[in-house]
This record gives C-alpha cells, structure tokens and sequence, in this order.
C-alpha cells in the first residue's frame, strides 16, 4: 500500500490536518521569543507540540502500516477459508457418501438379521411339533402295547381257565370210562358182597381199624398239582351207585398191591436209601419242607441214579393220595362193605414199610 493511499484514509487526514496546523501555530511569532531575550528563537510550547505531532504521527503511521497488514491477512484468512469451505464441502461430500454405503450397509445387515432370525424360529418351531409328535407317537405306542398286553394275559388267563376246566371236564369223563370199562373184568375177577347192615358191627371196627393206620402210613408229596390231579374229591363220588363205588374201590386196592410192589423193587434193586432212613421219615404228618429235606438226604446218601429216586417218590405220592382218597370214601360212606379178603389186602397196603 502506498503513502497516498494510506494519507487518504480518515485517519491519517485527521492527523496531517493536526500536523499542519501545529506547525503553523508554532512558528507563529505569537509564541515565539527570540534569541535576545534569552530563548531559542522557539517558544517551548512549540517544542511540546512538535514532539507530540511527531509521536503522533509516527504512530498513526505505524496504525496505517499495521492495518494494511492487518488487510493482507484477512485477504489471507478469507482464502484460508474459503479454501477450508472448499476442503469442508469435498468432505461433506465424502461422508455423504459414506454415510450413504454405511446406511446400505446398515439396511443390508438388518435385513439379514431379520432373516436369520426367522429362520431360527422357524427351525425351532419345527422342532418343537417335532418332539411333540414324537412324543404323542411314543405315547400312544406305550398305550397300544399296554393294552394288548392287559387283552393277552386276560385272554391267556381266559384260555388257561378254560383249559383247566376242559381238562378237568375231561379228566372225570376218564374216570367215569376207566371205571365203566372196568366193570365187566372186575364182576368176572371178585364176587361182589351184600351191602352192609346195621346189625353187623364189623364195619365201624374196620373203619377204626383203617383210619389207625393211614395215619400212620405216610410217603413223600412231590408236586401240590401233581397231588391235585391224582387225589380224588369225594364230591365227584356222589355220582356212583354204592356198588359202583364198592367195585371203583377194589380196583384201587389192585392197583395200589401193584404200585407199592414196583416201589419195592425199585427201592431194593436201584436206589440205594438205607433202611433207618426211610423208616425215620415215617411220620405222622409230611410237608413240603420235609419233601424237600427228604430229596436233599437223597442227594446227601450219594446215590447216582437221581431220576429214578424221582420215579419212586412220584409213585409213592400216587400210592399216599389213593390211600387218602380210600380213607375219605370210608369215611363218608359208612355203609360200605368189603369181604375180610379185601380188607385184608387194605391191612397190608397199610402195614406197607
């Protein structure tokens, strides 16, 4: 900036305009005193008003020099900022830019959050009926199987009820033929004996005589079915006539003469039990504890032919069974009569070691 346009200002106007005319007023010879009066020629006030115009334009001078720097700076400074808009409108752009893909980005990552999610509830609800189904499926197989299960053993049950009485239906319709078919060979084999009267006391003392001694007649019992199925019920004797029955009852006597002399021999030739033994276990009454104790002595005597020790136990519990049934039959039918021939062979049969 040069020194004309720096004196154009207000300012610097001001101050030449106060340079002038201090300049006038002091060499004015108003205030001037001259050498012979003992001054300089220049009244002092004039000094103090140069010097403050001086002071005063040296400043205002430095305030013009700074100012139109101060200028150049700000020239400087606004193209410092519209250089820095310039920059900040470029970056606005930028972010703009950025924030655009971000939003993109953000939308994208949304959207694929909300699809995994929806399939993950998916797949969990899918799972979920799953099991339930599964569970219905298991549970109702559970309840199928429990039902046919309760339906076969209740139809098993209803089979083996029906058989048992089949096969007791049956069993008495065998009695009843064996006894029928055996009527003919037993009235050609034995002479069959008035029925008894009360007049004769020979009965009641038979009666005492049979019931002393099946009491002490005893034989091991193998099996409780087994005794079930050899024992005669004495109700299922209502049915025979006495002479039936009296010739029913000499066919067990055979039979037991035959059986008791099988038990003999197969205890004298196979089976070596000794005689002490055996004549210890007769006792009054036999459980099926002391049948046991009985096959476990068998085992302990060290005999080697086990099942035929089962052979004679099973015939002697036939034996003990039909001598309990004959008993019962005695008992309930007083007025039966056997010759002293047929007794005799019961006496035997009692006396049996």
């Amino acid at each position: 900036m040069t020194m004309y346009n720096i004196l154009k200002s207000s300012n610097v106007k001001f101050t030449y305009n106060l340079f002038c005319n201090s300049v006038i007023d002091t060499f004015t010879l108003k205030n001037r005193r001259s050498v012979s009066e003992g001054g300089l020629g220049v009244s002092i006030r004039g000094y103090e008003k140069i010097y403050r115009i001086i002071n005063y334009f040296v400043f205002y001078s430095y305030q013009c020099y700074f100012y139109s720097k101060q200028q150049e700076l700000d020239k400087n400074r606004i193209k410092v900022y519209f250089n820095l808009v310039h920059k900040v409108k470029v970056k606005s752009k930028s972010v703009l830019q950025l924030n655009s893909h971000s939003s993109q980005h953000a939308t994208f990552a949304k959207i694929t959050v909300v699809v995994v999610v929806v399939v993950v509830v998916v797949v969990v609800v899918v799972v979920v009926v799953v099991v339930v189904v599964v569970v219905v499926v298991v549970v109702v197989v559970v309840v199928v199987v429990v039902v046919v299960v309760v339906v076969v053993v209740v139809v098993v049950n209803a089979k083996i009820n029906v058989s048992n009485l089949v096969s007791n239906f049956m069993f008495s319709k065998l009695q009843y033929k064996v006894v029928f078919s055996a009527i003919n060979k037993i009235n050609q084999l034995i002479q069959v004996q008035p029925q008894y009267s009360k007049s004769n006391h020979e009965c009641p003392k038979h009666q005492n005589e049979i019931q002393q001694n099946t009491k002490q007649f005893v034989l091991p019992i193998v099996n409780v079915q087994q005794r079930n199925k050899i024992a005669f019920h004495p109700s299922q004797m209502k049915v025979y006539s006495q002479q039936l029955l009296q010739m029913h009852l000499l066919l067990e006597i055979n039979e037991l003469q035959v059986q008791i002399q099988e038990i003999k021999e197969l205890m004298t030739s196979k089976c070596h039990i000794k005689k002490e033994s055996v004549q210890k276990r007769r006792i009054t009454r036999w459980t099926e504890e002391e049948d046991q104790l009985l096959i476990d002595q068998m085992h302990a005597t060290g005999t080697q032919n086990y099942k035929q020790i089962q052979i004679v136990t099973k015939s002697a519990s036939q034996v003990y069974f039909r001598l309990r049934y004959l008993k019962n039959v005695f008992l309930q039918n007083k007025e039966l009569y056997l010759n002293k021939t047929d007794l005799g062979k019961l006496k035997d049969i009692f006396s049996e070691q």
